[in-house]
């Protein structure tokens, strides 16, 4: 369990994130958050439903995915198809990159100190 919080046109959003499930061989994995947004009168929950490459695990995986999300008291028609592609695919962001963040950064800083 870990605690963000985010500010958005100068409302705090604070939420509590949860690992529910992952795949023995991180072929998926499932987090559960719920967060308030005290100011703007706002509450909310969600599960994801993350992958390496960015789609839906295969049927093989429905049953143990479906069980992560019970767990939150979900169900998986409350989730919800997103596609976050990098705006720039020859400098994706270090969270999606095919390097490891540190390969990365080190690459940015080599390619911003040759200058």
């Amino acid at each position: 369990m870990w605690d963000f919080s985010v500010v958005d046109n100068g409302i705090i959003s604070e939420e509590r994130w949860h690992l529910l499930g992952a795949d023995d061989n991180l072929e998926w994995i499932v987090l559960f958050y719920v967060g308030v947004a005290r100011r703007a009168g706002l509450s909310y929950r969600g599960c994801l439903v993350l992958t390496p490459e960015g789609e839906m695990p295969g049927p093989e995986h429905a049953q143990a995915i479906e069980a992560a999300i019970a767990r939150a008291e979900m169900k998986p028609w409350e989730l919800e198809a997103t596609s976050n592609p990098p705006v720039d695919p020859e400098n994706p962001p270090p969270l999606i990159a095919p390097k490891t963040q540190k390969e990365w950064f080190s690459a940015a800083c080599d390619s911003a100190f040759s200058l």
